[in-house]
């Protein structure tokens, strides 16, 4: 069975968590204070229910031609090969590095101990990758 909002918007309640609904989409804006920053992040509903993503904004950015650009590149691939569930990505059209937490759920159910794991795991490394 594939998720729907209202599915999803128990989850994050189930977790205790403050969101904000986007009208335009399914997803859902929350904000995290970790160790080492502030972080807003979407929580988006696609593929009909099947797939559920973790995204960051305004995280970091590191623009084309910059002096560490290459220094980034091999930090976000080294934190891509050793973390689970994470990754970190960088749109060369405007520098922004992102954090994302992909799962697809497809015709299962995801259960709130999962989707606990999946928020506790992705604010973690979130928060201790940011320096």
């Amino acid at each position: 069975m594939a998720l729907t909002m209202e599915g999803l918007k128990g989850l994050v309640e189930g977790k205790e968590l403050k969101y904000f609904l986007d009208p335009d989409r399914d997803a859902l804006m929350l904000g995290a204070t970790g160790v080492n920053g502030s972080y807003q992040l979407l929580i988006l509903l696609e593929l009909e229910g099947t797939f559920i993503q973790f995204r960051t904004m305004n995280y970091h950015s590191c623009p084309v031609g910059h002096e560490h650009l290459d220094a980034t590149l091999q930090v976000l691939g080294d934190l891509n090969f050793r973390l689970r569930f994470v990754k970190f990505g960088w749109d060369p059209s405007d520098g922004e590095v992102a954090v994302y937490g992909d799962a697809w759920i497809e015709d299962g159910d995801l259960t709130q101990n999962q989707f606990g794991r999946m928020v506790d795991a992705y604010l973690t490394m979130m928060d201790l990758s940011y320096a």
